[in-house]
């Protein structure tokens, strides 16, 4: 059974995290990547088991957040577990094993993951 997480909201839900920011001088706010490292309660367990796994968000307005900073702060939290940006492609493609959609429709979103890995590594526009 796959995990759909979404680090941000799991640690603000929790309360285990609070964004960085001028108003904010709690003594939680570091960066993401080490709230996640230090404080998810299950994140690192699931990438070390390489336990199927969807990064998302949750509702990105209330959380400001993206799937971009998400994917950014798992990397940089977990660097010993996802050592380059292909594997990051890889656990994204992956996660359309597990998508309640037809095969084409998971073939074309493959197709769409690997063209944006490819423009963002190489330069080339395919």
């Amino acid at each position: 059974i796959p995990v759909e997480c979404c680090p941000t909201s799991n640690l603000m839900t929790l309360d285990l995290w609070s964004p960085p920011s001028p108003s904010n001088d709690d003594h939680n706010s570091i960066p993401l990547s080490e709230a996640l490292r230090t404080s998810h309660p299950r994140l690192g367990r699931w990438l070390r088991d390489g336990y199927p796994l969807s990064i998302n968000t949750d509702d990105p307005g209330v959380f400001s957040t993206d799937s971009t900073k998400e994917w950014c702060g798992v990397a940089e939290a977990f660097g010993d577990l996802i050592s380059s940006p292909a594997q990051i492609r890889n656990m994204i493609s992956d996660t359309m094993d597990h998508a309640f959609c037809d095969d084409d429709t998971k073939r074309k979103i493959r197709e769409i993951i690997n063209q944006a890995h490819t423009q963002t590594h190489t330069g080339e526009v395919g």
